[in-house]
């Protein structure tokens, strides 16, 4: 090696190198054991109160990758992603076998103007349902120590008794909706209703 050789490979020898550069190059958190103290630490620049960044010298890092038992480490961890990884496929595969082996779903035979109008009538009472949340939240607030359930179900009977009462053409609607709720499978969009 060359003098200009040799100070061009100085700075890249000394280069620092964080946990997630170390994971890029093919490292685990059980490999993690294997390193010393880190050559510097520095803030998180991230997280002011987050532990600080540990930083390794790449000269550091192939020194640690060159010992056997690291590389035996390594080999092992590979084989172990190579099987989670092949296990994952596997249970993808069988579940997109037991998709397809299903026959589609039987759709209600509607007309196009019916569905529109089904689905008018589904949005309108959910954008009510949405602008009711505060309402609704401050009755779960003021019924505490109530069986979860059985509130959830009287509030939203509740509101939706109200909105039938406001709206006369969503009655239709919300008394299919509380049917689902006393029934307690009511389509709950966003943990809701």
């Amino acid at each position: 090696m060359n003098a200009t050789e040799a100070v061009s490979a100085t700075p890249q020898r000394n280069r620092l190198l964080t946990h997630r550069q170390l994971l890029k190059r093919g490292w685990t958190a059980d490999l993690f054991q294997y390193l010393p103290l880190p050559d510097e630490t520095r803030p998180n620049p991230h997280n002011i109160r987050g532990p600080a960044v540990r930083l390794y010298r790449l000269e550091t890092i192939l020194e640690v990758e060159a010992r056997e038992s690291f590389k035996r480490s390594l080999a092992a961890a590979a084989k172990r992603k190579e099987a989670a990884a092949k296990a994952t496929a596997t249970k993808r595969d069988r579940m997109l076998a037991a998709i397809e082996s299903e026959p589609a779903p039987e759709l209600p035979a509607l007309s196009e103007s019916e569905l529109c109008r089904r689905a008018v009538l589904f949005a309108t009472l959910e954008l009510l349902l949405r602008e009711l949340d505060p309402y609704r939240e401050a009755l779960v607030e003021k019924c505490k120590g109530v069986d979860v359930q059985e509130r959830g179900r009287a509030i939203d009977e509740k509101i939706l008794r109200s909105i039938a009462a406001a709206y006369p053409w969503l009655f239709a609607e919300c008394r299919r909706r509380m049917a689902n709720v006393q029934r307690g499978n009511a389509p709950r969009p966003q943990g809701r209703y």
